[in-house]
């Protein structure tokens, strides 16, 4: 990244500092708060950080610890500014806000992320990011505020997609200030049309099937379908959220990263597609924390891992993006919609297991054929 591109930031960037830690000062004054003046020093710590890379390490730590504070910190620092303002926070000034909430972390990446070099933490940050900026930063937005029962925030806040959108100005600034090519989307020349039309056809099916399927048990268990589903705003938005925040997070960037990191062996697609699938699996588990029974998670993860292996494979053998990003949002859209939830409910049982050990079966047998595919390419290089 030129270093005019890295000066311009870094201004914006500390202009946003004194204008974020002016309301909290301002805020903490209005409500008799202390405290808050603790978090508007922490926040001017952000202007030691230098423009260009430096190795000492009260600056690295400085850094890290920024790049935690300042994902709380700026939509924290919207967040008090609605509350201690008088004004109608209406349509016109709530669309403002949601076009600022997905500009506003651009300087963050370049001054904070954009220098971070070592990849194991390019993939921790990767997942920070992930976790609290792709669901949670609206939410943290508009807390204790007026405007967190307007519909649009409701929606935007129940679904992420906002946080997704989010997410994304952030991953792809970070990547490309990583070194790391943008998602590809370009079909690979080596791509055997037949094979495609077959995970074409495999993948509608499957993802209606998914969706849709209401046998309970080998008889009927392809052939029976209840299409009776809710296409409501927000399931639709929570699966968009998934195909764009997931398939960036752990098929664009982790895997990307992964492969880097294992460019030498001879086995790297298999290493990366095999550790981005079990930290997709992984990701997970907290769903038990907000009502999902620990079997259901359980059977979750399988899934997840399974199909986090199914969408990396149909990457790396395409080189086109966009397929896993339709393929998962379908499979949460039409999940979400026909069960009228987000998280997965009922009653677990052995056949479901065994359903879906045999489901996850049918993923890695696919993957591991396209992956052998991609392994015997004369050229492989991958965004680095």
């Amino acid at each position: 990244m030129s270093y005019p591109i890295k000066a311009i930031s870094s201004l914006i960037f500390r202009i946003q500092i004194f204008i974020n830690g002016f309301i909290a000062l301002g805020f903490g004054i209005q409500q008799h708060k202390i405290g808050l003046f603790i978090l508007v020093l922490l926040n001017l710590l952000a202007l030691l950080i230098p423009v260009d890379s430096n190795r000492k390490k009260l600056v690295k730590i400085n850094r890290c610890f920024q790049i935690i504070f300042q994902a709380i910190f700026i939509p924290v620092s919207i967040s008090f500014l609605i509350q201690s303002t008088i004004y109608n926070w209406n349509s016109e000034l709530i669309i403002f806000l949601l076009i600022y909430a997905i500009i506003m972390y651009i300087p963050y990446t370049v001054v904070l992320i954009a220098e971070i070099k070592t990849k194991t933490m390019q993939v921790i940050i990767t997942l920070f990011l992930f976790v609290f900026n792709g669901l949670s930063s609206l939410d943290v937005m508009t807390m204790d505020t007026s405007i967190v029962n307007n519909p649009i925030i409701k929606v935007l806040s129940n679904s992420s997609f906002l946080g997704a959108l989010i997410f994304m100005t952030i991953i792809l600034i970070a990547m490309y200030a990583w070194d790391y090519q943008l998602p590809k989307i370009v079909l690979a020349r080596q791509s055997n049309l037949k094979v495609l039309i077959a995970l074409g056809i495999f993948s509608i099916w499957f993802t209606i099937w998914n969706g849709f399927g209401s046998g309970t048990n080998l008889l009927n268990l392809f052939i029976s379908y209840d299409f009776h589903a809710h296409f409501t705003a927000t399931n639709i938005l929570s699966g968009l959220e998934a195909g764009i925040a997931e398939e960036l997070t752990f098929r664009f960037a982790i895997l990307t990263i992964l492969l880097s990191v294992f460019k030498n062996s001879r086995f790297k697609v298999y290493y990366g597609v095999f550790l981005s699938s079990l930290l997709f699996g992984l990701i997970h588990l907290p769903n038990t924390s907000v009502g999902q029974s620990i079997n259901n998670t359980i059977l979750q993860v399988l899934f997840a891992i399974a199909l986090g292996a199914f969408l990396s494979s149909i990457y790396l053998y395409t080189d086109w993006f966009f397929g896993p990003v339709i393929i998962h949002s379908l499979i949460d859209i039409f999940a979400f919609a026909s069960s009228g939830s987000q998280i997965m409910t009922g009653k677990v049982t052995i056949d479901d297991y065994f359903y879906s050990i045999i489901e996850a079966l049918i993923f890695i047998i696919i993957s591991l054929f396209l992956l052998k595919s991609v392994k015997n390419r004369n050229k492989f290089n991958f965004h680095f």
